[in-house]
């Protein structure tokens, strides 16, 4: 019956050390990323929440980190990146819930502040529409260059295998994989 309590024991103490370890990780890569990209550390700052383990001061930190941005965000008017790093945090928060819910007041005030946020875009939310509409097709792929870039490659192994019989196919099937290579590049 002891070694039992023991086993179980150890599971639990190298569960809670892999989650802490884990967490440290997240919480170094997100203050490196912090200076250079303070969007992106949220990633990692929400990585650390998701890593909750009860007693951590990682996780305290990494909500006050995301507060701290979210505020600087605010001060430039940047309300639609604003609206996504509360998003982070709400989503952070809501995924460590279990039988209890950790950090139940922070994730009221989080809600708050998101309604007051969506209220300030309510006012952009044409302006915000129009520019993710005309962002989505900048970065839509072209379906044409895939089909070209399909044909190309058929082409080429076509070629590639004839080139054995024609020394024409061979000169052929490096013409056609340059422009592989292009196609595949302007995708």
């Amino acid at each position: 019956m002891e070694t039992k309590k023991v086993v179980i024991i150890i599971m639990l103490a190298i569960l809670f050390s892999k989650n802490l370890i884990s967490q440290l990780m997240y919480y170094q890569k997100a203050k490196e990323m912090e200076k250079v990209y303070p969007l992106k550390s949220i990633f990692y700052y929400s990585l650390v929440i998701k890593s909750y383990t009860p007693f951590s001061p990682l996780v305290d930190k990494s909500i006050k980190k995301i507060k701290a941005i979210n505020n600087n965000l605010l001060k430039d008017k940047r309300f639609f990146d604003a609206f996504y790093v509360l998003n982070m945090l709400k989503s952070s928060l809501n995924s460590i819930k279990g039988i209890y819910q950790p950090y139940k007041q922070i994730l009221i005030e989080t809600n708050c502040e998101l309604s007051k946020i969506s209220s300030k875009l309510e006012n952009h939310k044409l302006d915000i529409f129009f520019k993710v509409k005309k962002d989505y097709k900048k970065y839509q792929p072209n379906h044409f260059f895939y089909l070209l870039s399909l044909i190309t490659l058929t082409l080429l192994v076509f070629c590639f295998i004839k080139c054995f019989e024609n020394k024409l196919y061979l000169y052929f099937s490096l013409l056609l994989l340059i422009l592989f290579i292009k196609f595949v590049l302007t995708i």
